[in-house]
């Protein structure tokens, strides 16, 4: 039948990553690696960003990092690789940890077909597999892939110890970003309440949390001259 949806099938899919996560809480963190790095996807200033870049280029002697990224995802990527000189990667996120994940991967049902879909990898292809609906595959509903991220971020924000390091760039259309952004949603609020990170960390996480507040409080004022604006220039005739 075109067009039909298992939704027993979508069910049964997000039931069996919820046990998965239920099972293996403790497990869900940073691996030893010295620094781990929290940041905003979706929140790019490609100046800030493109510094960032090349300042890891350098160090890591990478030749993958030009000017500019595309992508905060690239640059998180280079930042967790060994170096060049085939050195230890001094970063970790939750992307590393998650690719080292090859065992115990929730299984998935096609609710197109009903069929066994073959298994992930690692649990980052899964987990990109689910949230993001790549190939159409639909194995969670809209609801449902939308609580992926957040519930492995505040985990993985919750078994967070010693140093971290926070990558956002500026702070653009911060109500939207409040309302979206795992790292001021999710990933902050667990680490305001992490006392397993260093001090140096919490300093960190509350310069992170003042700068978000300020914002929000400038985008409110100006929002604020805007509508006065409109009002005035409404009741004096456009």
């Amino acid at each position: 039948m075109a067009g039909y949806i298992n939704t027993v099938a979508q069910k049964d899919n997000f039931k069996a990553f919820l046990k998965w996560l239920n099972k293996n809480q403790r497990k869900i963190k940073p691996d030893g690696r010295k620094i781990k790095i929290f940041f905003a996807d979706r929140m790019i200033n490609m100046g800030e960003i493109g510094k960032k870049a090349r300042s890891i280029a350098k160090e890591e002697g990478s030749e993958d990092l030009g000017a500019h990224v595309a992508k905060m995802e690239n640059l998180v990527k280079v930042m967790t690789q060994a170096s060049k000189g085939g050195g230890e990667a001094k970063y970790a996120s939750i992307f590393t940890m998650l690719e080292k994940w090859t065992n115990t991967i929730p299984g998935l049902i096609e609710p197109k077909t009903s069929l066994v879909h073959r298994r992930s990898r690692n649990m980052l292809d899964y987990v990109k597999l689910v949230s993001e609906n790549k190939g159409n595959h639909e194995f969670f509903d809209r609801t449902d892939r939308k609580k992926v991220w957040p519930r492995l971020s505040k985990i993985y924000a919750k078994n967070t110890e010693g140093e971290i390091e926070i990558l956002r760039s500026g702070l653009h259309n911060i109500h939207e970003a409040v309302k979206t952004s795992d790292l001021i949603r999710v990933e902050l609020k667990e680490l305001q309440k992490n006392q397993k990170i260093s001090k140096t960390a919490r300093r960190i996480v509350a310069v992170e949390v003042e700068k978000i507040l300020e914002a929000l409080e400038r985008e409110t004022k100006r929002s604020e001259k805007a509508t006065a604006d409109a009002i005035k220039m409404i009741s004096q005739g456009l």
